[in-house]
């Protein structure tokens, strides 16, 4: 059964880990109005779903997805909420972000830290339920083709200070939630080494559906995700078959 979450509820303990030791996490997320309950968490199936529409019919994209009032003009999606929803989301799958190492800068070719991910993109169309990879939505203009499918990173942005010494998780202030030109206030990064040029992307208008589009993001741990987590099951222990003493003649 899909559970609803109040993320505002959870929000103090589960971002705790991210934020300094010993402080506040309250601090952490900036004032904000009550959030629409648009994001459910599913546990047994291990997804996280997010609702949103489609913001772009065509054109560039830096992002593949950003918060309501974010850069929607060259986002393929808008989401209906904050980006901390979107972490606290990630870390009730059991992701972990990737914290320091990944990208300085927006377009820093450096490959992004932090567990794997899949990303897909479910709408209605003529009654029928369509549902695809994020990177069929977006054409690599390099390679003539569709985005290749790759695993998205939990990058996880991270946390700045504001004029009045606050801490304020970053990707808030922007509302990036998925990148792909790399962005290291961004919540969910793209992992391939094109993310340093904001030239490559842009809507595959032969996947997309027309724009404002209802859809659902369902976000899923990543296959090496998976794989690493069953590496780590204990194996059931080895007994050595019991010696038999020979009785001498």
């Amino acid at each position: 059964m899909m559970t609803r979450l109040l993320f505002a509820s959870v929000v103090a303990a589960a971002l705790a880990a991210p934020a300094c030791a010993g402080e506040d996490p309250g601090t952490a997320v900036p004032d904000k109005p009550k959030p629409k309950n648009t994001i459910r968490f599913d546990k047994e199936k291990k997804t996280v779903e997010i609702d949103g529409k489609i913001c772009l019919a065509e054109g560039q994209l830096e992002l593949f997805a950003c918060a309501e009032g974010g850069k929607e003009y060259e986002s393929l999606v808008s989401l209906q909420g904050e980006p901390w929803q979107m972490h606290v989301s990630l870390l009730l799958l059991g992701l972990k972000p990737g914290g320091e190492g990944g990208p300085k800068f927006q377009g820093d070719p450096t490959v992004p830290k932090g567990d794997p991910l899949i990303i897909e993109v479910q709408w209605k169309e003529n009654d029928k339920v369509v549902r695809k990879r994020a990177e069929d939505l977006m054409f690599d203009t390099k390679r003539n083709e569709p985005m290749a499918h790759i695993e998205w990173i939990f990058a996880g942005s991270k946390f700045v200070k504001d004029e009045n010494g606050k801490d304020i998780y970053a990707a808030n202030l922007d509302k990036s939630i998925v990148t792909v030109f790399h962005d290291p206030l961004s919540v969910i990064d793209n992992p391939l080494d094109t993310g340093g040029d904001d030239t490559v992307y842009i809507v595959n208008q032969k996947a997309v559906p027309p724009k404002d589009t209802p859809v659902t993001l369902i976000i899923s741990p990543g296959k090496a995700k998976k794989e690493g987590d069953a590496k780590k099951e204990p194996e059931p222990e080895k007994k050595e078959p019991e010696k038999k003493e020979e009785k001498q003649p």
